[in-house]
């Protein structure tokens, strides 16, 4: 992710190999946040217009769902039945002491994490660390 100024950012999805960007895109508002990658190698983040983005690993937009609540701060996990969480705050005043949170949960109509080492730091949703 590189800024670009203050109102949009660019996502990039770089090939490993050959460290070459594989393709890019403009966001709306700035990216904050790492992404996760499911098991079919789409790319989900969110931004700080509140959109939460899943884009299939050719670099073509799947969806975009707005959560109407601020996900400025906030990384996606994924489960190992495909549902995505991601913690959100509350529309009032982010600094008001009456300021809340919800934990969202979306159905990716995936399998899990990506099954790499990248996606989760211990390897599975059980963090054994080993390969399977």
């Amino acid at each position: 992710m590189a800024h670009k100024n203050n109102v949009d950012s660019e996502f990039y999805a770089l090939d490993l190999n050959t460290k070459a960007v594989k393709w890019k895109t403009s966001i709306a508002g700035d990216v904050y946040v790492s992404p996760t990658l499911d098991d079919s190698g789409n790319i989900y983040f969110s931004s700080e217009t509140n959109l939460f983005y899943a884009y299939k690993s050719s670099g073509e937009l799947a969806w975009q769902y707005d959560l109407k609540a601020n996900v400025t701060w906030s990384s996606p996990v994924i489960d190992s039945q495909g549902i995505a969480y991601i913690g959100t705050l509350s529309e009032s005043d982010l600094s008001a002491s009456n300021a809340t949170g919800k934990l969202v949960a979306i159905n990716t109509g995936s399998n899990g994490l990506m099954p790499n080492t990248w996606a989760k730091i211990h390897r599975d949703n059980q963090n054994s660390g080993v390969a399977k």
